[in-house]
């Protein structure tokens, strides 16, 4: 330590002499060469690519299991149920009809919420009906929960059935597995961000849902406009009050599409 510090009454050491001296020359390439650094930061080749914090989520670790016949079929009896309920005469109630029946053919503790809401303040109200069905996990006491959402209608106002059918097959496939240790909860919404919003507050202590779970700690919404087959996606993703998500769950949807 007498090498490195100079205390009082202590002679000063060869290296802080030295850093005294020419502490004028050294303090501007310095300067320049921190600013050089941040600035090739953002280039590929001097970054960390996406990496999983939490082992347990490591898709390596697991075969990849779904698109089997089994989830093809719950897929499909979507439009079974939709057939079914087509001697419903709102298209909502048949909509809605055709989801619940296909979650609680699964298992799934399932739910219809029906509300009303307004665009504008004064102009009357519209209404709309959602679903969500509640997958249970073995290991948890329903403390914690993830959220898969569709709405009936995409962004840009087109049909959003690829979505739901999706969901239904994902729901066939986690209802097989064992090993969840948070609550799934599937929910098809209406009326677009309106549902989901009168969902959300209904949810978290608003009133109106008898069937509930844990916290929800994050949430994949699905949105598929109508097509054979899909050349690309988008992947968007927000935090709480704007900031970062947990990473781990975007990287994985990352790893698995490519």
């Amino acid at each position: 330590m007498a090498l490195v510090l100079s205390g009082q009454g202590e002679k000063a050491s060869p290296i802080l002499k030295l850093g005294r001296k020419y502490s004028a020359y050294l303090t501007y390439p310095l300067l320049l060469a921190s600013i050089v650094w941040l600035l090739l930061l953002p280039f590929q080749t001097f970054t960390r690519n996406g990496y999983f914090s939490e082992n347990a989520m490591m898709p390596n670790q697991v075969y990849t299991v779904f698109g089997t016949e089994e989830h093809m079929s719950a897929m499909n009896h979507i439009d079974a149920e939709l057939a079914l309920q087509s001697t419903a005469k709102d298209v909502g109630e048949r909509q809605a009809g055709a989801v619940y029946h296909a979650f609680d053919s699964l298992g799934l503790d399932s739910e219809i919420q029906r509300f009303a809401y307004s665009e504008v303040p004064g102009t009357g109200s519209m209404s709309g009906i959602n679903v969500h069905g509640v997958l249970r996990a073995g290991r948890s006491d329903s403390v914690e929960a993830l959220l898969i959402a569709a709405s009936w209608t995409t962004s840009s106002n087109r049909t959003n059935i690829n979505a739901v059918r999706l969901m239904a097959g994902l729901a066939k496939y986690a209802s097989e597995q064992v090993y969840w240790a948070k609550d799934i909860i599937f929910l098809v919404t209406d009326s677009g961000e309106h549902g989901i919003e009168t969902w959300l507050k209904s949810y978290h202590g608003g009133g109106g849902l008898y069937v509930r779970s844990g916290i929800i700690q994050a949430a994949v919404c699905l949105e598929l406009p109508p097509a054979q087959s899909y050349a690309g996606m988008g992947l968007f993703f927000e935090g709480k009050s704007g900031q970062l998500p947990n990473l781990d769950l975007v990287n994985i949807v990352q790893y698995i599409s490519r």
